[in-house]
């Protein structure tokens, strides 16, 4: 049980750390429409930087969905085995 709230709370503070990152790009945008304040190559790389890390993200949570609804795939599985048994008898 450890390792699985270890686990979540990594995902969760992963998840927040993207959002900061988002607002603040978002946020150095629009200072660049507007005059800048960063260097646009600075600018390139961070949000280059957001999107791999949001890809990562999406592709750990598709994972996490992926291994829920194999174990209820094994549970359905299983009832409709124990199903057909109690017809036949």
């Amino acid at each position: 049980m450890g390792k699985a709230i270890i686990l979540e709370q990594a995902k969760k503070l992963m998840i927040l750390f993207l959002l900061i990152l988002g607002i603040l790009l978002a946020y150095q945008v629009a200072l660049k429409m507007a005059g800048g304040s960063w260097q646009t190559e600075d600018l390139i790389l961070g949000l280059l930087l957001f999107n791999v890390s949001a890809t990562f993200t999406i592709g750990i949570l598709v994972a996490q969905m992926k291994a829920e609804l194999r174990h209820f795939t094994n549970q359905f599985s299983n009832l409709i085995g124990d199903m057909k048994l109690k017809r036949l008898i």
